[in-house]
């Protein structure tokens, strides 16, 4: 399906939380790194097109075998890994930043097919980078090519920019020989996911720390070791039906880890802040029930970006302003996320004003419902399919099937809620 239409609806019920897409990115590949067979779990066929693209990448250059058993991912590493290879990665970003410096660190020279909006997304940072090794990094319009090795060293990246580029490195130079260091220059955003990346490395036996807030160091050499992995459930996908339930509706979420590295599960604490209702039964089951009109709130999205879409759902049902601040790197994401986003809810009735980094939302409890488009980013077509719960009419949203990027089972789980499709 490419075009929908959602007709009004409150959600209710009881869902489980899809496996974490930022977990098993980098689950994968740091298993296919390993010593040793390695198992995920749980593992289901909805993990959406970008989880396929990495396990794909990392299968078409021989460094794994991977197989589905009794809903677990066994992973065998292999060390022949092939030279001199195409591979795509499709328009997932965190693929490409995650694994083009791993492809360095093991003098694999390849070329990276980069597909829809990803050849436009920053890149400076690896190319400053590989240009420091004396090794070459050339970037086309719907391509990038790797050829050389880098280095261990101390390494100064920039941490406002995409904290992909520092877990890219951090996998990477753990694959080296000597030890390395990370001095990270600017303010530090999407903190998180670095602590994620960390976390998984530290699973695996390597040796890494942070020497202060701007320091990471990686002793090498490293051996990696693991055998049995349970990945998170996905907060960023949860989201979308935890705020479904705070503005109209009661949904329990079970399979979320209440301690996870994830920023994303700041989006209890914002709904709470907004006067809500979310709260866990235990350490992985989240309750979420209406409990009238929120309050609109000031929100730093510096180190949530991808629950920028959602929030605005919750600023259009909330009373008065809500501000997403810090918002520039959204600008850079699947689309526009400050402009496309705008304007996909503007068109059905919100009222929204941006800035480069702001978006300003006045609440007003409802929207009138029409035709939109998600601008074929995953976020912004599972954001209006929500927005549906508080539309006087049906919306019609085009371009529906980029929720395949990061889900294949959105709108299954949002039809077995109650939401109501055609």
């Amino acid at each position: 399906m490419n075009s929908i239409i959602i007709m009004p609806s409150k959600l209710n019920g009881d869902i489980n939380a899809q496996i974490s897409k930022s977990d098993a990115h980098r689950s994968l590949i740091i298993s296919a790194l390993s010593g040793s067979i390695t198992t995920l779990s749980p593992w289901y066929n909805n993990v959406g097109d970008d989880i396929n693209i990495t396990k794909n990448i990392l299968e078409s250059l021989s460094l794994c075998e991977t197989n589905i058993s009794n809903e677990s991912l066994v992973i065998t590493p292999s060390k022949n890994y092939k030279q001199n290879i195409t591979i795509n990665a499709g328009e997932s970003g965190t693929t490409l930043r995650l694994i083009l410096p791993v492809l360095s660190a093991l003098n694999i020279d390849a070329t990276i097919i980069c597909e829809g909006r990803l050849p436009k997304r920053p890149m400076e940072t690896y190319h400053k980078i590989w240009s420091d090794n004396n090794i070459e990094l050339i970037q086309k319009d719907n391509y990038i090519k790797t050829s050389g090795k880098i280095k261990s060293g101390d390494y100064h990246i920039e941490g406002n920019i995409s904290s992909q580029f520092i877990s890219g490195m951090i996998i990477a130079l753990s694959l080296l020989d000597n030890d390395s260091r990370i001095f990270i220059e600017n303010n530090l955003e999407s903190k998180p996911y670095i602590d994620m990346t960390i976390n998984t490395l530290k699973k695996f036996n390597v040796d890494i720390v942070w020497e202060n807030e701007k320091t990471i160091y990686i002793k090498c050499p490293n051996t990696f070791k693991a055998s049995n992995i349970m990945l998170e459930g996905d907060w960023s996908h949860a989201a979308f039906f935890i705020v479904a339930a705070a503005i109209g509706g009661d949904i329990t979420t079970h399979g979320l880890n209440k301690n996870s590295f994830q920023g994303d599960k700041e989006i209890v604490n914002i709904i709470n802040r907004m006067g809500g209702h979310a709260h866990f039964r235990h350490d992985s089951t989240l309750k979420v029930k209406h409990n009238g009109r929120l309050n609109g709130i000031d929100i730093d999205v510096k180190n949530i970006p991808d629950l920028s879409p959602v929030l605005a759902v919750l600023g259009i049902y909330a009373k008065g302003k809500t501000t997403l601040y810090n918002a520039q790197r959204l600008r850079f994401k699947e689309s526009d996320r400050i402009t496309d986003l705008a304007n996909s809810l503007k068109s059905l009735g919100a009222k929204i004003k941006t800035t480069d980094d702001k978006i300003e939302i006045e609440g007003q409890g409802f929207i009138d419902g029409g035709k939109t488009s998600s601008y074929k980013d995953h976020r912004l077509a599972m954001a209006v399919s929500i927005s549906s719960i508080i539309a006087k009419n049906n919306i019609e949203l085009e371009d529906c099937d980029a929720v395949s990027k990061s889900s294949s089972n959105f709108f299954n789980q949002f039809t077995s809620l109650g939401g109501r499709i055609k």
